[in-house]
């Protein structure tokens, strides 16, 4: 019988105390609304928040604390931490202005004069790959090799036009055929 008295007690008591608060908490939090004072005003929430012994009403809070002025950062006594931390953003900061950015920095990219859409050229070697693609050797050293599996009939000293396409694509054709293949440069 006094292990279930000791057990039922703490359980009876702590029933009260929630009950108590729970009443005072409409009334706490009105008294907490009429306080003009910010600073005054958030500690008198801040007090309601907190845990049962430390818990005061908003007039007991305003007696027993009296609001300090809060001190300016040029009246702040030197912290060690924000003085790290401060002295690293200022050293970061003295970074950045010592490299400059580039003078065509914000300005839109600069295109080329003349681009090159399409070049001629007349085929030096014919190959083929593993897989049965071409492999095509060019006269100025470019090397094509046939991404696709369209068939077409090529043969060495034959002048052959690659122009580029759409999104980076390269298509390769010659006179007389109205086909081209794609292709992708190898070399």
């Amino acid at each position: 019988m006094k292990k279930r008295s000791a057990l039922i007690l703490p359980a009876l008591l702590c029933l009260v105390s929630v009950n108590t608060f729970a009443d005072n908490l409409p009334q706490a939090i009105a008294s907490c609304k009429t306080i003009d004072d910010d600073t005054r005003r958030l500690a008198c929430f801040d007090a309601i928040q907190s845990p049962p012994e430390k818990r005061l009403t908003a007039s007991e809070n305003s007696q027993k604390n009296p609001q300090k002025p809060v001190a300016r950062s040029a009246e702040m006594a030197p912290d060690k931490q924000v003085s790290d931390v401060s002295e690293q953003a200022r050293a970061r900061r003295d970074e950045r202005k010592q490299t400059r950015p580039p003078a065509d920095f914000g300005l839109p990219p600069k295109t080329v004069e003349e681009e090159i859409d399409e070049v001629t050229a007349t085929i030096t070697q014919l190959g083929e790959t593993a897989r049965g693609k071409l492999l095509i050797t060019l006269d100025n050293g470019m090397q094509w090799q046939q991404k696709d599996s369209q068939p077409m009939r090529l043969d060495t000293g034959m002048e052959v036009t690659i122009e580029s396409g759409f999104l980076g694509a390269f298509f390769l054709s010659h006179d007389g055929v109205n086909r081209r293949i794609k292709v992708k440069r190898v070399r």
